[in-house]
């Protein structure tokens, strides 16, 4: 894994966010709702975190049919939906550290955002909404806009081909394991910001550097 001044933050055209985890801090609202439904402790949680988390909706639920297979994965999955609407609308949704100077810096800079997530794009586009941050983007890439979700390389690609810009004039930001995998095999750098799982080796070994927060970020942008 590189550092981040190797990077040349301030040659990148395009920079290509993640959603959950990444610009919002949705992952830790929406755990508590999954620990609850399913009664497990964090030790469990994260077990299964690790297995879903950046994969698309229908994956997560093949997945639990297979993990609890008396569970009824459809009412248990409207049931969190439910609950993760309720909690959206009435406290918002928070927005990770260093966002919006990110953006905010972006924008000044007039350098091209996108979002890439997993998410199927009328949810997608809702939370960015209600986060207040969705006319930041020149661009939203959702789960249903692709054949193949992460780790498959395939929205990254679809995300750079809209733009006309080259994989190594890209820059990915990206907080779980298959978004890194996705983005090495689409062959774009790749910074890891870690949300809720802490990454394995191979993780560490795909990213391109590594960084606690967006934060970090700002001082090569301003040089």
């Amino acid at each position: 894994m590189g550092k981040l001044n190797e990077l040349n933050v301030n040659q990148v055209e395009l920079f290509i966010f993640d959603m959950d985890g990444l610009l919002l801090d949705s992952e830790r609202i929406a755990a508590e709702f999954w620990a609850d439904g399913l009664q497990l402790d964090r030790v469990q949680l994260l077990e299964l975190y690790r297995s879903i988390i950046g994969k698309t909706d229908a994956f997560a639920d093949q997945y639990l049919s297979e993990m609890f297979p008396n569970l009824d994965v459809e009412e248990f999955s409207m049931t969190v939906s439910e609950k993760l609407m309720v909690s959206y609308q009435e406290n918002g949704i928070p927005l990770k550290e260093g966002v919006l100077a990110l953006l905010n810096l972006l924008k000044e800079r007039r350098i091209k955002m996108c979002v890439a997530t997993s998410t199927v794009r009328k949810r997608a586009l809702y939370m960015l909404e209600r986060a207040g941050i969705i006319d930041y983007f020149d661009g939203i890439f959702c789960g249903d806009m692709v054949e193949n979700s992460k780790p498959d390389p395939e929205i990254f690609l679809l995300a750079a081909r809209h733009f006309n810009i080259a994989g190594e004039n890209c820059l990915i930001l990206e907080d779980s394991p298959v978004g890194v995998l996705a983005a090495t095999k689409a062959g774009i750098r790749v910074v890891l910001i870690p949300d809720i799982i802490e990454p394995d080796q191979q993780t560490l070994d795909n990213a391109t550097a590594q960084i606690t927060s967006l934060e970090e970020l700002l001082p090569y942008l301003s040089v």
